[in-house]
């Protein structure tokens, strides 16, 4: 079964070659799962500062880590 990598409401930056310098470091919130083409899924994102919503592939998106975030290692104890 496929699934989406990313959750609503998690931070992304956009991976494609067509940003300009200020998009390398823009920061989008996902606000829509969209389905699959058949191949991967898409996004619905909103500009974190500007309030502009756009669509993109699953495959033109990273996560971002944001401070004060935590990332938890498996608990090797039953």
């Amino acid at each position: 079964m496929e699934f989406h990598h990313f959750a609503l409401g998690q931070v992304v930056r956009l991976m494609t070659r067509e940003r300009t310098a200020s998009d390398k470091l823009a920061k989008y919130r996902v606000t829509r799962l969209l389905p699959s083409d058949g191949a991967e899924f898409r996004y619905c994102l909103e500009h974190e500062e500007f309030l502009f919503s756009r669509l993109a592939w699953e495959r033109d998106l990273i996560g971002v880590i944001l401070p004060g975030w935590r990332v938890e290692s498996p608990s090797n104890t039953p």
